[in-house]
């Protein structure tokens, strides 16, 4: 998937509009402390959530969620870790993430 950088908005936010292949998606990860709203501009994606790693390094997956067009999502590091996925194997998805 594209990451590309909308406005950076003074050093004070990003706006950035990710664009996802046919099945494309991110790795597991956090958001090193800054909130993540999320929006659908186009297509279909899957969002799991995932606890923090136990002493051992397990993860636990806790939710999943799937967003439609104009549906959102927020996402920090309270509420864990996060992997995206564009669940569709015959059309692409655009994201809007402002950070």
């Amino acid at each position: 998937y594209t990451r590309n950088l909308v406005d950076a908005g003074n050093g004070k936010f990003n706006l950035m509009i990710l664009c996802w292949n046919e099945g494309q998606g991110s790795s597991i990860h956090s958001h090193a402390n800054s909130h993540c709203f999320l929006k659908v501009i186009d297509g279909k994606v899957k969002e799991e959530l995932f606890e923090w790693p136990d002493s051992e390094g397990t993860m636990k997956k806790c939710a999943e969620n799937e967003y439609d067009k104009d549906q959102c999502a927020y996402i920090n590091d309270s509420l864990g870790l996060h992997r995206v996925e564009n669940v569709s194997h015959i059309n692409k998805a655009v994201t809007l993430h402002l950070y």
